[in-house]
């Protein structure tokens, strides 16, 4: 493999996507849950018996610089948490820092942990947060946009008590005894 991957970087996950034309994949420099991770797109028809290198796909990179999290595939895209704190997604011609998908923002004290937070995406969409002895399951979230302005920045809006109460969430406390 070609590109800026760094030997001493360990692969923390490997993600099809695209309808199976790239392969994403995060890297970090361990595997303890707060280290930097860094995604990489790779086209899957580089990966042939005779290659003897691959070379990420350049024009996603700007847009994977700026993914926190890779949350998994649905559908033809690719859903991810952004460092902004937003879960989005974005298709292979939507991959792009001008054109992905804001769905909805995660919670500050979600994130602020000790690094505890796991993600996934199930086959029906319905998006899953697991942070120590909580799990949280975020139903229909990638059906719904950010209103206006849905592509690029924009601000973060504030957790209010009629979102916490939001049909459309989960939330299921699992104590361990």
């Amino acid at each position: 493999m070609l590109g800026s991957v760094l030997p001493e970087l360990a692969v923390r996950s490997i993600v099809p996507c695209f309808d199976g034309e790239v392969v994403a994949a995060t890297f970090a420099e361990s595997i303890a849950a707060r280290s930097k991770s860094r995604l990489l797109l790779w086209n899957t028809s580089d990966f042939t018996p005779q290659a003897e290198s691959a070379t990420p796909i350049p024009q996603y990179q700007p847009l994977a610089d700026q993914v926190e999290c890779l949350v998994g595939a649905y559908g033809h895209g690719l859903v991810f948490l952004h460092q902004d704190g937003w879960i989005c997604s974005a298709d292979s011609l939507n991959f792009d820092v001008e054109y992905y998908d804001r769905h909805f923002f995660v919670p500050t004290d979600w994130l602020s942990t000790t690094g505890n937070l796991m993600l996934g995406i199930f086959r029906n969409g319905n998006i899953v947060f697991v942070q120590r002895d909580e799990l949280v399951v975020i139903r229909r979230g990638l059906e719904h946009f950010e209103q206006g302005q849905s592509r690029g920045n924009g601000k973060r809006p504030s957790l209010t008590r009629t979102m916490v109460s939001d049909s459309a969430v989960d939330a299921v406390s699992s104590k361990t005894r």
